[in-house]
C-alpha cells in the first residue's frame, strides 16, 4: 500500500466517523387535527437523506436559536404555516444511521382557517394511530410517533 492510499483511507475514515458520530439537535412539530391525526411530510425521491420516506416536519436548530423559535421557523419554511403557541411534549435522544439526534418535539392543534402550503418534500399526509405504520417512516421519527400514540401525548 502506498502512502497516498493510506492517507486517503484515513481521510475517508475520519469523514465517515465525523458524519456518523455527530450529534444534532432538531425541533419538530406534531401538527394534529381534531381527530388526533398527525401531519407527515413525504420526502422527495432525490432528498440527500431518507429519499422517498415519510417524516415529521421540522429540522436543525441553528446556533443561538432556542428549540421553540426553531420549530416556528421550520414550520413556516416547510409548510408556510405560522404556529400560534407550540407546546413541548417530548424531548428524546435517538440513534439513527446518521448518528445521535436530540429531538425537541412540539405539538399544536391545526387551525383549518390557516392554509398549509407545502414548501419542502413531494407531499404531506394526515396519519392516525391506526394508519401511520402503513407508511415508510424514518426510523427515528417512527420511535417518536409510537411514543406519542402509546403514551397519548396529544
Amino acid at each position: 500500500m502506498e502512502v497516498g492510499d493510506l492517507l486517503f483511507r484515513i481521510q475517508l475514515s475520519y469523514r465517515f466517523d465525523k458524519l456518523f458520530i455527530m450529534e444534532k439537535h432538531l425541533a419538530e412539530i406534531i401538527l394534529f387535527d381534531d381527530k388526533k391525526q398527525i401531519l407527515l411530510q413525504h420526502r422527495t425521491n432525490d432528498a440527500p437523506t431518507f429519499p422517498g420516506m415519510y417524516c415529521i416536519f421540522g429540522g436543525n436548530i441553528e446556533s443561538k436559536e432556542d428549540p421553540k423559535a426553531a420549530v416556528k421557523r421550520e414550520c413556516l419554511e416547510e409548510l408556510g404555516y405560522e404556529l400560534s403557541d407550540p407546546r413541548l411534549i417530548l424531548e428524546i435522544t435517538v440513534e439513527s444511521v446518521l448518528g445521535k439526534r436530540v429531538k425537541y418535539i412540539f405539538s399544536e392543534l391545526y387551525d383549518p382557517s390557516k392554509e398549509l402550503i407545502l414548501k419542502e418534500g413531494q407531499g404531506m399526509i394526515w396519519v392516525s394511530e391506526d394508519s401511520y405504520r402503513e407508511f415508510d417512516v424514518i426510523d427515528h421519527d417512527l420511535v417518536v410517533l409510537e411514543k406519542i400514540f402509546i403514551e397519548k401525548l396529544l
